[in-house]
């Protein structure tokens, strides 16, 4: 009863205040809606005016509206809001316009004899939204050619460049009568089924139904070209023994090819961009493959199990060697590499005898000028370390993974690549050393190194694919030079609390640092404009945060659940209500800002 008392007689004395507070001078904003800026003058009302506006409330009390603030940031498609407040409480909200995108345009380049072109391609500048995408045009030398043929070769005279290209040694027929690629055969229509693409723009080959030995496949079919062929459609058919594709092909599907007991050659042409999986797999006689000078992207196990294929030529436009390409071709013996391969995956060579090196309890595949361009596994798991070749450039996918007892591992500047998952669960490697020419860490290249307790990325590293360094438990300081932070790259590092970003890193990837329990102070630099989603979510210890002026975009979630209240910014008041918030990003929009921050 004395307590029920007591707050009547609190009430009581308080009311009077508040009602004071409204009818006289209206009071500071409310602590949800203060922001410290350095030197800002927040006396102005939005339309120029001295005194905010006011209205009647109704009851005597006339509103006393603070500045125009942002509620919901506009995006470049979508509207926000801006809102103001009156001591009381009361609120105003009115719609802000979408901001409408700034375009970036980077025009086309045509190709030429020996350069590869691109398509114009358009982006906006604030939220990076890619409304045009650039298009890979192929380098290509005069249309009109024709071959020119002697008995053991052929070859194009461009008239373009005046060169001769594409000399290379006849593919025979099975009879021996004519070249398969500069004298492919008349096609029929007899045993081929075709379908409309969905579009209707173009012919699919959805199987071959036939009996002959060696097929021309149509560039036409009912006025449509022939782009594409299907997945199957040649599956396990008993009687093909070669298969020229016609200029028109652009896409072959899974398993395209796979299982021919009798096929021996296939030739692809030059316009061919994408194999599917399996596409070759189980065809025990395939001696020969002429590859697609536009080849860029093939599928899984490629050509796994062809036990008679002897040689084959990387053309330069495919940047990756993918899972399992070559996976038990005994034979093979001789493969043409080129510069600007990016990466070698998980098992590419597994299984090439003809092509294995062996050295210091590694294995390797190359050429006969470099044995040990490519590191594709070891023989001894259980070592404590490993010498790597320095004439090695590629460490494949999945090369040491495993090697429980790996505790310090220096890969040589003369490296470009470390393949997916080429060092994952070396739970016990303490120390890494990273080369100075390393360009591409593939995905889960250490996932799971969790006794790793530090790390200098080098400037050259330009490509990281997600989950690089994940679930390293014990690493505590980084230090990031490479342009880009990979998707989840040292996503659950709960021991990281120390992280150095360098002059070239421009953008954090999603998922970054998610859940690095130990991370209590951060500092993004000027130069990084891009923070993308979640990148520091769940780092639950994170209280200092200090934000460049270069921020242009943050992702969705990119700093929730954490202990965040006050964010010191290097910019203006103005240049924050430019920056491109995502949705729950409850500490950024509620915590206290303060302006112009200049300290180090």
């Amino acid at each position: 009863m004395k307590k029920t008392r007591f707050i009547i007689s609190l009430l009581t004395l308080l009311l009077p205040l508040a009602w004071t507070a409204c009818d006289g001078e209206a009071p500071s904003p409310r602590p949800s809606d203060t922001t410290v800026a350095v030197g800002a003058d927040t006396s102005r009302a939005p339309d120029g005016l001295d005194t905010p506006p006011s209205e009647d409330s109704g009851d005597g009390h006339v509103h006393e509206f603070g500045i125009w603030r942002t509620y919901i940031k506009p995006s470049c498609t979508e509207a926000g809001k801006q809102v103001h407040t009156c001591a009381c409480g009361e609120r105003e909200y009115e719609p802000m316009e979408a901001l409408g995108h700034t375009l970036s345009t980077d025009p086309a380049v045509a190709p030429t004899c020996t350069t590869n072109g691109h398509t114009e391609e358009v982006i906006c500048t604030t939220c990076k939204e890619v409304l045009n995408r650039r298009q890979t045009l192929y380098r290509f030398h005069s249309g009109d050619l024709t071959y020119d043929r002697d008995e053991t070769h052929h070859w194009f005279h461009c008239k373009t460049c005046n060169q001769t290209v594409k000399r290379a040694e006849h593919v025979m027929s099975a009879d021996g009568t004519r070249c398969l690629v500069c004298q492919p055969a008349q096609p029929t229509a007899e045993g081929f089924v075709f379908e409309q693409s969905p579009s209707g723009a173009y012919a699919v080959l959805s199987a071959y139904q036939g009996t002959e030995a060696h097929v021309q496949i149509p560039a036409f079919h009912d006025g449509l070209p022939v782009v594409e062929i299907g997945s199957f459609s040649f599956y396990s058919n008993p009687h093909v023994v070669s298969v020229a594709l016609p200029y028109t092909a652009r896409y072959v599907g899974e398993k395209t090819f796979a299982e021919c007991p009798s096929l021996q050659t296939v030739v692809l042409g030059d316009n061919v961009e994408s194999l599917g999986n399996y596409c070759f797999q189980n065809s025990t006689a395939l001696t020969h493959v002429v590859m697609s000078e536009s080849l860029n992207e093939v599928g899984t196990m490629l050509f796994s199990e062809c036990y008679n294929l002897r040689s084959i030529v990387i053309p330069e436009s495919l940047k990756d060697i993918g899972y399992g390409m070559f996976v038990n071709c005994r034979r093979l013996s001789e493969v043409t590499f080129h510069d600007d391969i990016l990466s070698v995956e998980r098992a590419a060579f597994t299984g090439c005898l003809a092509l294995a090196t062996e050295s210091d309890h590694a294995y390797y595949v190359g050429t006969p000028e470099n044995p040990y361009l490519i590191l594709s596994g070891v023989s001894d798991r259980t070592l404590d370390r490993y010498t790597i070749h320095p004439n090695t450039k590629f460490i494949a996918g999945g090369a040491f993974s495993s090697c429980e007892n790996l505790t310090e591992m220096v890969i040589p500047d003369g490296v470009i690549s470390i393949g997916w998952g080429g060092f994952q669960g070396c739970h016990a490697l303490t120390t890494l050393t990273l080369g100075e020419g390393l360009r591409h860490i593939g995905g889960q290249a250490f996932e799971g190194c969790r006794a790793l307790q530090s790390l200098v990325i080098p400037a050259s590293v330009d490509s990281i694919q997600e989950e690089a360094f994940q679930n390293c438990y014990s690493l505590k300081t980084v230090t990031i030079h490479a342009k880009v932070i990979g998707t989840a790259m040292f996503e659950h590092c709960v021991g990281l609390s120390t992280i150095e970003f360098g002059e070239e890193v421009m953008a954090i990837g999603e998922k970054a640092f998610r859940g690095c329990h130990d991370l209590i102070a951060l500092e993004i630099p000027n130069h990084i404009t891009d923070i993308g989603t979640a990148a520091f979510m769940n780092c639950s210890s994170l209280t200092d945060l200090i934000l460049g002026n270069g921020i242009e975009h943050i992702g969705v979630n990119s700093f929730q659940e954490t202990a965040i209240t006050e964010i010191r910014y290097r910019g203006t008041e103005e240049d924050w209500n430019r920056i491109r918030i995502d949705d729950l990003n409850y500490v950024l929009t509620l915590g206290t800002k303060h302006y112009g921050y200049t300290g180090e």
